[in-house]
């Protein structure tokens, strides 16, 4: 079934077609004293075209469809370049290196449908474009196309364009592709859009800021990720505890994952004097930006493997360049070998849906009211009750002053339900069992069980009818 973020960008595509917005909206979600989003909504709106919000079904075969189409212009980009062999070799170690089809990944990439896939690629074009510096019209009309694509579909990808692409064309001295990537990424989008253009690009900054404070005072899980504490006593085992911890630790990840970067590294600094300035600009600089994201203080930059997936084919093309046909086969053998094993030992928890779809049916048949959840994706959460409800939800991610009913992400303080009842009119909590514990009955005292299954149960006030 589909995650919470799938639910929340479905949710954005749904509010596109209906308030009929441009890709930096603004758009208004039906939650209590909302936020006006300007949001970068390019890919959102060709889902809304598209109309893959109403279905989903469609959702596990767009990302697919995705891949293949934008596979084109690389694996063409590089034929055209370089030769046949280099292509299929590229193609053989992008689909087996671990990074492009793991599961164990904290945000959603290939088994989720959102734009990251989608973004990842359309960078991965842009980079090969400048790192092969073709100085064409064609060529320079597609790094300008791209980088609007880019800005207008993601904020991750806004920061690779600062963070990655800004500083690589400015150290190889490409300033006409600076130029040109100047205004497909501000100019365009400005003269375009204007203000909604803007109020996306503060909002984002606020939302940077307003994460690394949450970071830093602990207040979001991933505050420890680069913890290496590996739980001996999980009831899930050895095997699934360890494969956890390399999901949550961005260098034990580097180390398994991406096996065609380590081999790079590895290569490049052996004889560093022998490659090309553009080579060792084009491979350290994102390393240098995944690294400077795992430290404490820039974890709120987000993944730092992100980074490196945003400029995979750089690292995948020196491979095809200067790596031996052995260490190639060492890493496809390796990519086969650790198919098999996360197959085997690392099944990703599937979910009930009919428990899950049971609460939506329970909800979609009552009177409009102001639910709560807790946590917020439970049951696919509160975006799933914006996309296919019309009730309003209490989700302080995107409130105006609700913070402090935040107590630790994804949870809703029920200890201030009685402040949330007098200002927001709560009057349905929805529980996931597992997540609940009974310190909170006595704030819960003036609420009834109103639907109840093995995972979930539904509350409503006493008034409630």
């Amino acid at each position: 079934m589909p995650g919470f973020d799938v639910y929340g960008h479905l949710t954005f595509a749904r509010c596109l077609a209906e308030q009929k917005v441009g890709p930096f909206g603004p758009i208004k979600l039906n939650i209590k004293n909302s936020i006006i989003l300007h949001n970068p909504f390019m890919w959102n709106m060709i889902v809304a075209k598209l109309a893959l919000h109403k279905k989903l079904i469609y959702q596990k075969y767009f990302n697919l469809c995705t891949e293949i189409v934008l596979l084109i212009p690389i694996i063409s980009i590089i034929i055209s370049s370089f030769n046949y062999t280099y292509s299929v070799l590229s193609l053989c170690i992008y689909f087996l290196c671990p990074c492009s089809f793991t599961s164990l990944t904290i945000g959603p990439r290939l088994h989720e449908f959102t734009p990251r896939l989608f973004t990842e690629l359309v960078l991965n074009i842009l980079i090969l474009l400048l790192y092969l510096d073709l100085n064409n019209i064609y060529s320079s009309f597609c790094i300008l196309v791209l980088s609007f694509i880019v800005v207008s579909s993601s904020k991750f990808g806004l920061q690779v364009i600062f963070l990655i692409i800004f500083p690589i064309v400015l150290i190889t001295q490409q300033y006409m592709n600076l130029m040109i990537i100047l205004i497909g990424s501000f100019i365009l989008p400005y003269c375009l859009y204007r203000k909604e253009f803007i109020k996306s690009i503060t909002h984002h900054m606020k939302h940077l800021i307003t994460y690394f404070q949450k970071v830093i005072n602990r207040q979001i899980f991933i505050h420890s990720r680069n913890r290496i504490i590996l739980d001996t006593k999980s009831k899930k085992g050895f095997f699934i505890s360890l494969l956890e911890l390399i999901k949550k630790n961005a260098f034990l990840s580097l180390i398994v994952k991406y096996p065609v970067v380590i081999a790079t590294i590895f290569v490049l600094f052996s004889n560093f004097e022998s490659y090309d300035y553009i080579d060792k600009v084009f491979l350290i600089l994102p390393f240098v930006i995944y690294l400077f994201s795992s430290t404490k203080y820039f974890l709120f930059l987000g993944e730092s493997e992100r980074y490196l997936n945003n400029v995979i084919f750089i690292y995948i093309l020196f491979c095809c360049k200067y790596l031996s046909y052995n260490t190639i086969l060492f890493i496809l053998c390796y990519g086969i070998l650790y198919k098999f094993c996360e197959s085997l030992f690392y099944v990703k928890r599937r979910f009930n849906k009919g428990l899950h779809d049971e609460v939506f049916a329970f909800l979609k048949n009552i009177h409009i009211s102001n639910i709560v959840f807790y946590p917020y994706q439970a049951a696919g959460g509160v975006w799933r009750a914006l996309l296919q409800t019309n009730h309003k939800v209490v989700f302080p991610m995107l409130q105006e002053g609700a913070s402090r009913y935040e107590k630790k992400y994804p949870y809703i303080d029920l200890t201030k339900l009685g402040d949330l009842i007098s200002k927001y009119n709560v009057n349905i909590i929805v529980i996931d069992k597992k997540k609940y514990t009974s310190n909170y009955d006595d704030n819960i005292k003036n609420f009834k069980i109103a639907f109840e299954n093995k995972i979930f149960k539904i509350i409503v006030s006493n008034e409630f009818k």
